[in-house]
C-alpha cells in the first residue's frame, strides 16, 4: 500500500519529494522510558513550566540552524526538506474535530501556526543508531506568545480523546484510518513532552511520535522502519540531540 504524501505518515507512507517508501513500525519506546508521569500530556496532571506564554519566536535562520545536521546525528543521513517540498500537499483533515491536533502534525498547517519552521528527514546508516530501515523526520516550530503551550495541550488532549482510533483526509487527498493513538512514556527533557502512537488500521503498523517544548519552541521527531514495521523504534539519543540543539539556539539568541 502507497500513500503519496509530503510528510511521512500511516502504515505505509511516501515522501514524494525524496522519492522514499516506507513502511511504518512500532516499539513501546517512546523515546523517555520509565513510568509514565505528569510530563506526559496524555496525563492530566501535565503541567507547563519555564518561558512560553509571551515568548518572542526565533527568526526563520535560527529555526533553520536548530534542526540536526548530519554532523549530529552519529549514524544517521540527515536530509533538509525546501519550504517547496514540506507545503506541496493540501492540510490534513480528520473526520473527528477532537482528532484534528493528531492530523494536523502531519502537515503543514497545524494550529496553532507557528511563525517559523524546518524539516528534515532522516535514515539509519549504522545499526548500532537503531534498526537497519529506521527513517523518520526532525521538525523544528516557533510560536509567538503562547503558541507552543497551546500546540502541546492540544495534541496532549488529543492523544486521549482518540484514543479508539480516527479516520482522516491527508494532504494528497488519501482516506487513512488509524484504529488506535496510544500514550507512551514522554522523555524527561524540555518544559513538557507528550509521546504516542499511532496505528494504521489497515495494516496494523504503527508509527511513533515525541514531541517536546522547550519555551516558544518545539522538537517533534516522527519514527517509522521501512524494512521490518516491528523493528521501528525512537531512538532516544536522537531525541536528546535534538532538543538540546533546539536549547542551545535559543539560548543563544537571548
Amino acid at each position: 500500500m502507497k500513500r503519496t504524501v509530503v510528510r511521512l505518515v500511516g502504515a505505509v507512507v511516501a515522501v514524494a519529494a525524496l522519492g522514499m517508501t516506507t513502511a511504518c513500525g512500532g516499539s513501546d519506546d517512546g523515546g523517555g522510558g520509565g513510568e509514565r508521569n505528569a510530563r506526559t500530556l496524555g496525563d492530566d496532571r501535565a503541567t507547563t513550566k519555564g518561558p512560553g506564554s509571551g515568548a518572542k519566536a526565533l527568526g526563520t535562520a535560527r529555526v533553520a540552524s536548530a534542526v540536526l545536521e548530519p554532523a549530529d546525528a552519529k549514524g544517521y543521513a540527515v536530509t533538509r526538506m525546501s519550504k517547496e517540498e514540506f507545503t506541496s500537499a493540501k492540510a490534513p483533515k480528520a473526520k473527528r474535530s477532537e482528532c484534528q491536533p493528531l492530523a494536523a502534525l502531519l502537515g503543514s498547517s497545524p494550529d496553532p501556526a507557528p511563525a517559523a519552521w524546518a524539516v528534515s528527514t532522516f535514515a539509519v546508516q549504522d545499526s548500532k543508531a537503531g534498526a537497519m530501515g529506521g527513517m523518520g523526520m526532525l521538525e523544528v516550530s516557533s510560536y509567538e506568545g503562547d503558541g507552543a503551550e497551546r500546540t502541546l495541550a492540544n495534541l496532549g488532549k488529543a492523544v486521549r480523546d482518540c484514543a479508539d482510533g480516527f479516520d482522516m483526509t491527508t494532504g494528497a487527498g488519501t482516506k487513512q484510518t488509524f484504529g488506535a493513538v496510544e500514550p507512551l512514556d514522554a522523555p524527561k527533557l524540555g518544559d513538557e513532552a507528550v509521546a504516542y502512537r499511532a496505528v494504521d488500521k489497515a495494516s496494523g503498523a504503527p508509527s511513533l511520535y515525541t514531541v517536546v517544548r522547550s519555551g516558544a519552541n518545539v522538537s517533534m521527531i516522527f519514527a517509522a522502519n521501512m524494512m521490518d514495521p516491528a523493528k521501528a523504534t525512537m531512538d532516544p539519543n536522537l531525541v536528546k540531540a535534538q532538543v538540546a540543539k533546539v536549547e542551545k539556539t535559543a539560548k543563544a539568541t537571548g
